[in-house]
């Protein structure tokens, strides 16, 4: 039986991904998206045909997509609003984990085939799984950062300084 006066305090459940706090796995996740992307970028340039169009194009995604999470996890560190540019960095940012999404899954179904369609050697094939698996990890990293940043938004909208 509890006094009248007596205070009960509870902790929030854990709802974000990993065990740290909201703010450090929102950090560590844009951080990761940034290395992930920039490094599939790179894979798909210099390992898969460089010269095929939809290379180029999933090469450039890729980068912008980087260059977006770099800019979101700054501003986290930063923990300021910037005046209208914490929208446009936000907005971005959450586009670019749409797109980078969409690409690693074209990536998962593309690369078996584009590899099945032409002849290689074992090394090559090699290259191939690398980036195959990249693009997997990449599209489930996606869906854990939209389930990171969906929760720390209204923390970036309370607690960031202006």
């Amino acid at each position: 039986m509890m006094a009248a006066n007596s205070i009960v305090v509870q902790k929030p459940p854990s709802t974000y991904m990993c065990s740290f706090s909201l703010y450090a796995s929102t950090v560590i996740m844009a951080i990761l998206q940034t290395v992930l992307s920039a490094l599939l970028a790179i894979l798909y340039r210099v390992k898969i045909e460089g010269d095929s169009v939809i290379v180029r194009i999933l090469f450039w995604i890729h980068v912008s997509c980087s260059v977006s999470a770099l800019l979101f996890s700054l501003f986290c560190l930063a923990k300021r609003k910037i005046g209208s540019t914490y929208e446009v960095v936000l907005h971005g940012y959450l586009l670019s984990v749409l797109m980078n999404g969409l690409t690693a899954l074209f990536g998962v179904l593309y690369v078996p085939l584009f590899f099945l369609q032409t002849s290689h050697s074992l090394m090559e094939g090699l290259d191939y799984f690398i980036c195959f698996s990249l693009s997997g990890v990449l599209l489930f990293l996606q869906w854990a950062v939209k389930q990171v940043t969906e929760q720390m938004l209204p923390v970036m909208e309370h607690d960031f300084k202006v």
